[in-house]
């Protein structure tokens, strides 16, 4: 019985697989080969190809990000080169290479908060304090999720203040700090219990 869910979960996993890898290659066929796209359709694109690459295809979405960052510089599109600067920036965590990460990560904060994108600002700050936490430099980390956090309150962003105050409960059971990391551990919990309720 054991065997046959296993096969089961394994093949619901390689269709869904294969239908995300459908989908990115239907994505990278339009735009190669629709030449009446728009710029923006083409970010639009650019975007969701990165997403669908994150995590799975370091090289592609590299790739990909700097192909629409290209053409977000091209057209002057602020909003844009920050998020492909976020996107660069996280595949550069995940390969590793913090310091490169560090300067895009930066890029799409400072521009974020240019533009007055307080979501993007906080979402900026938390990615900033994942390079830091990362390399176990827990100051630096703190520093840059309380920034994120009271913007992320005031949005309402309840998935992202749960996660939030979960890194930093962390950080403060790392430093030994018992009281601060329960204090925001149990915030997280009470915030992650109501984002279950319907």
């Amino acid at each position: 019985m054991k065997k046959i869910i296993l096969i089961c979960l394994m093949a619901m996993f390689v269709c869904k697989l294969s239908a995300q890898t459908n989908e990115v290659d239907s994505m990278v066929n339009v735009l190669n080969n629709n030449k009446e796209l728009t710029s923006d359709e083409k970010l639009s694109l650019y975007d969701k190809i990165c997403n669908q690459y994150k995590r799975n295809d370091l090289k592609k979405l590299i790739f990909y990000a700097e192909k629409g960052m290209e053409l977000a510089v091209k057209e002057k599109d602020k909003f844009k080169i920050g998020h492909f600067n976020k996107h660069l920036g996280d595949a550069y965590v995940f390969k590793g290479i913090y310091d490169t990460s560090f300067i895009h990560y930066q890029k799409y904060l400072d521009i974020s908060i240019e533009l007055k994108d307080e979501e993007n600002e906080a979402l900026a700050y938390g990615s900033i304090g994942n390079i830091y936490l990362r390399q176990n430099k827990r100051i630096e980390a703190l520093e840059y999720y309380l920034k994120a956090l009271p913007i992320l309150e005031k949005l309402n962003k309840k998935t992202h203040c749960a996660v939030t105050l979960g890194n930093i409960a962390q950080i403060y059971r790392g430093m030994d700090n018992y009281d601060r990391a329960m204090y925001y551990a149990e915030k997280a919990s009470v915030i992650a219990e109501e984002q279950k309720d319907p």
